[in-house]
């Protein structure tokens, strides 16, 4: 019987800790077009190419486009050309998935 107790004590403590962590399971990652600039220019680095990057502009229904190179400048809105670094706080809004 206390064995029994035992087990049905870990069964509990095991469903509880299962139960807790549900949440963070579902809540999806956030990304912001800062964050997949910074990580094109990473890859553009990485590779040794040019890379380009283009995402939806929702503010006139258009397209955004940045050009990066392999020694880290590059071209685009709200980005410094000489580092690549984002200079406008706009780019900080997430994207939606």
């Amino acid at each position: 019987l206390v064995e029994l107790l035992v087990v049905l004590a870990i069964l509990g403590i095991l469903a509880s800790v299962s139960v807790a962590s549900l949440p963070s399971l579902t809540s999806a990652a956030r990304v912001t077009v800062a964050d997949r600039i910074s990580k094109t220019r990473r890859d553009a680095i990485a590779s040794g190419r040019p890379v380009g990057l283009s995402l939806p502009n929702p503010a006139t229904g258009g397209m955004r486009s940045w050009r990066f190179w392999p020694d880290g400048r590059a071209v685009g809105p709200g980005i410094d050309s000489r580092n690549g670094a984002v200079t406008d706080t706009a780019l900080s809004m997430e994207l939606t998935p």
